[in-house]
């Protein structure tokens, strides 16, 4: 696992995945960048609905033979200030069904650090560990990017 400075938005090949919420909101943080750049991505996430039984669970977007955007459900709520929206179960949940995917399609993996933003968790002490513990399982390049 690397961390890089990349904007998620930029990469060309590869997995890209970012969290979501299963609330039906996808207008904020690193979706509303998502949103912008493929429109298809936030047009799956509506037609996918709402509800708790998305928590933990990946859509995965084909944009082209080299390029897949994922939408990772890491948390079931979103809203404002400093509340704890993402789940740490979920985000690990969501990573090994990344990888899974990462090793079928023989690509390198562009994951946000999920669930740190807008959800609420902190990548020191949380969610890094997480990343570290499922990535030992893996032969996978995976880059964090931070922008």
């Amino acid at each position: 696992m690397e961390e890089i400075k990349k904007d998620l938005t930029t990469v060309t090949e590869g997995i890209v995945a970012h969290g979501c919420n299963c609330s039906g909101g996808f207008g904020s943080g690193i979706a509303a960048a998502v949103k912008n750049k493929w429109p298809v991505v936030a047009i799956r996430f509506r037609e996918n609905g709402t509800g708790e039984k998305l928590l933990g669970t990946i859509d995965a977007v084909e944009l082209a033979q080299d390029l897949i955007v994922v939408n990772c459900y890491t948390q079931e709520f979103y809203g404002p200030g400093d509340k704890r929206y993402a789940d740490p179960w979920s985000i690990e949940a969501c990573l090994y069904q990344l990888l899974d995917l990462a090793v079928e399609k023989n690509m390198d993996l562009y994951i946000a650090k999920i669930g740190c933003g807008l959800g609420g968790l902190s990548w020191e002490h949380e969610v890094k560990e997480i990343y570290e513990a499922v990535l030992e399982e893996y032969n996978v390049n995976v880059y964090v990017c931070d922008i």
